[in-house]
């Protein structure tokens, strides 16, 4: 198939000029500035969806174990890989200079200590806030 989709977007990046959209390449090629990756381990992710099948959700029930491991091996291969998956789309789509993967521990259940969002978020702030001024710092 296309391989790993970083993200996927049906309009043309910011800055190519009309008439080169279909010649580049460039429709479906997006990489942001800044990606997530909430790392938990397969045996954790196991337990949270079998209590929430147990509780009735009727998704977690159609979720396999199996299912849950190849997700986590496909992240952490992304992550140990990050850089030389970014320099891999450079040839067709506009790549941030200073795109970045933050890595945050999930082994906090966010269902049950919400307040875990606000400690992630800010983490995520700070972290946007620092590329900004070195943005500004570098133009």
């Amino acid at each position: 198939g296309e391989g790993l989709r970083i993200g996927t977007v049906r309009r043309p990046p910011r800055g190519v000029p009309k008439a080169e959209h279909a010649s580049r390449d460039f429709y479906d090629v997006w990489l942001p500035d800044l990606t997530i990756y909430l790392r938990t381990e397969p045996d954790v992710l196991e337990r949270r969806r079998a209590r929430r099948a147990a509780e009735g959700d009727s998704y977690a029930q159609t979720i396999q174990a199996d299912y849950l491991r190849q997700i986590h091996e496909a992240y952490e291969a992304v992550a140990i890989g990050w850089r030389k998956i970014l320099s891999g789309y450079q040839e067709r789509a506009i790549v941030p200079p200073d795109a970045d993967l933050m890595t945050l521990p999930a082994e906090i259940d966010m269902n049950e200590h919400p307040d875990y969002v606000h400690v992630a978020a800010g983490t995520i702030r700070e972290k946007v806030r620092r590329m900004i001024a070195s943005r500004r710092n570098n133009a």
